[in-house]
C-alpha cells in the first residue's frame, strides 16, 4: 500500500514547485486497484513563475505484481542469496542469508564483509581474508565460482560452514555491475562427517 508519511513529504515538495516521481496505489471509482508511476514536472510561465504541473501517469501494476512474486520467491529459497553492487556492498539479501549469517537484513545491508563481527575460515581453518573470498574474487575477475567452501565465525566463536557459488551481474553495456552470492549451509553435514 501507500506510505502516507512518504506521500506527505512528496506533497510538501509539490507545494514548493519541485518535480516529484512516485509510485502510488490508486483505487478507481469502480473499485479497480492499480499501481501508478506518477511523474510530476513543474511548468513555468515566461517570467519563471510556477504555473502548475505536467503529470504523466503510467500503469505499473503488472511490474509491481511481478516484483512482489519475485520477492516472495527470493525469500522462500532455502539457499541464502546476497546481491552486491560493484563495490561489494550488500544491496539485497533474502531471509535464508540472514538466518545463515545470524544477522537481520538491516545489519547486512551496505556491508562489504559478511558482517562487521564475522571472520571467515578456509577448509584448513586458516583465516580467509575479505579480498580472497569468493564474492570479492568474482568482483575482481568477473568470473563466477562454484562450490567454494568457507567457514563463517560468529561473535560467539561458533563456525557455520557454507558452500558458496557466485555469479557476476553485468549492466546493459556488459560491464561488471555486481555479484550474486549463494550460500548453502553445510554445517550439519560437516559435523556428521567427523563422527
Amino acid at each position: 500500500g501507500n506510505d502516507m508519511r512518504e506521500i506527505g513529504l512528496l506533497g510538501e515538495e509539490l507545494d514548493r514547485g519541485l518535480s516529484v516521481r512516485m509510485q502510488v496505489l490508486v483505487q478507481s471509482q469502480h473499485g479497480m486497484v492499480i499501481w501508478v508511476d506518477a511523474d510530476y514536472q513543474p511548468s513555468h510561465d515566461e517570467q519563471g513563475a510556477h504555473t502548475g504541473f505536467l503529470v504523466v501517469g503510467t500503469d505499473i501494476t503488472e511490474r509491481v505484481n511481478q516484483s512482489q512474486k519475485m520477492r516472495a520467491l527470493f525469500d522462500a529459497l532455502p539457499t541464502g542469496v546476497m546481491v552486491r553492487n560493484k563495490l561489494g556492498e550488500v544491496v539485497d539479501c533474502n531471509k535464508a542469508a540472514c538466518e545463515i549469517l545470524g544477522h537481520p537484513r538491516e545489519r547486512l545491508m551496505g556491508k562489504l564483509a559478511l558482517t562487521d563481527a564475522n571472520r571467515a575460515l578456509r577448509d584448513d581453518l586458516s583465516e580467509y581474508p575479505v579480498a580472497e573470498r569468493p564474492t570479492m574474487r568474482t568482483l575482481t575477475n568477473g568470473k563466477g565460482l562454484r562450490g567454494e567452501s568457507m567457514g563463517i565465525v560468529a561473535g560467539d566463536g561458533q563456525v557455520r560452514w557454507v558452500i558458496v557459488n557466485t555469479e557476476p551481474q553485468t549492466d546493459a553495456q556488459g560491464r561488471l555491475a555486481g555479484v550474486v552470492t549463494c550460500l548453502v549451509d553445510v554445517t550439519e553435514q560437516r559435523l556428521q562427517q567427523r563422527l
